[in-house]
């Protein structure tokens, strides 16, 4: 395989880096800095190793003006502007060897011959956050994204070819990756500039087919919590609330926040099909059994097209479902 280049860093490190020493080489006008004045601006920073400009823009594939206006966008949307500048020009780091070094070396650390595109993806996050948590050389490696990877070589099938993988199983089909809640916030927060509530971050969720973590891993206070920290660290004011109930925008509207490769999320069930199924849960048990939504979800798994436990709990939850249900035979002369 062949070894990591030394310079190689990760893009978001870059593009914060470049983003405070543009600052201080030109504070009026940091997104016109020219590359000599950056280069010149680099030994009195804080990061007086990091490259010269023409090799950052080789490094990330765009030209030097891309890289400073990237740089000065809201941290929350940097990657995304940055995929777009990078899809109409080749990346000038990426090619056939070092893409079957990343997917050999994912595979390695797995201990497996072939990848799913989200083994891959779980993976490289996971090595790219224990890289940026070294203390004195942290966020110097690169590994490309999965979307990358298939626009480079033009499939999944022909990365795992080049890199000498298995073919992923037949049939095998990857499951959603979910997002952590703080980014899902950071993204509502760049198109809409304010802290979500639950509900609108539900429904921007849902507009933009973004998968939402399990309420119980973390609540929305503690993530708010964290993304808060996040931005004081980096500088960055309090975000503002949301507006009042009326000045509110249609949070469901999709506005293009879901990353690529991202699973779209089935569409919503309604309050009356979790009603529906419900009824028929009711009418299929024994006389004798009692209703509690362990044995709901039990009966749920085998029916096809019913609605998940989460789905009844976003409709008010398993007891108010069923008292409807209930209401609803007992109006129809069904017990």
């Amino acid at each position: 395989m062949p070894p990591l280049p030394s310079s190689a860093m990760e893009p978001l490190v870059l593009l914060r880096r470049v983003h405070e020493v543009s600052l201080r080489a030109d504070p009026s006008a940091p997104t016109r800095v020219s590359q000599r004045a950056f280069d010149a601006a680099r030994a009195g920073s804080a990061f007086p190793g990091l490259p010269a400009a023409r090799n950052i823009a080789r490094s990330l594939g765009v030209t030097w003006a891309e890289v400073v206006s990237v740089a000065h966008e809201p941290e929350g949307v940097r990657a995304h502007r940055l995929s777009l500048k990078q899809k109409e020009a080749p990346l000038g780091w990426l090619h056939d060897d070092y893409v079957a070094f990343a997917l050999r070396a994912v595979a390695l650390r797995l201990e497996t011959r072939t990848l799913s595109i989200s083994q891959y993806r779980t993976e490289r996050e996971r090595m790219l956050a224990a890289d940026r948590a070294r203390w004195l050389h942290g966020g110097q490696l690169r590994l490309p994204g999965d979307e990358q990877v298939i626009t480079h070589v033009g499939s999944w099938a022909a990365a795992l070819r080049l890199a000498g993988l298995g073919p992923a199983p037949a049939g095998k089909v990857d499951q959603p990756v979910v997002p952590p809640l703080v980014e899902v916030i950071d993204r509502f927060h760049a198109h809409y500039g304010t802290r979500p509530t639950f509900l609108a971050l539900e429904a921007f969720a849902a507009g933009n087919g973004i998968p939402l973590p399990l309420k119980r891993r973390q609540t929305l206070g503690a993530a708010l919590a964290e993304w808060e920290e996040g931005r004081a660290a980096q500088g960055l004011p309090p975000a503002p609330g949301p507006p009042a109930v009326a000045e509110r925008p249609d949070y469901r509207r999709d506005v293009g926040a879901a990353r690529p490769g991202e699973w779209r999320l089935p569409a919503r069930r309604s309050l009356e099909d979790c009603i529906d199924a419900m009824q028929s849960y009711l009418e299929g048990l024994p006389t004798t059994a009692r209703s509690t939504q362990r044995s709901y979800r039990d009966w749920a798994r085998h029916q096809p097209g019913a609605p998940g436990a989460a789905t009844i709990g976003r409709h008010g939850g398993f007891e108010l479902v069923r008292g409807l249900a209930q209401e609803r035979m007992r109006a129809a002369g069904g017990g």
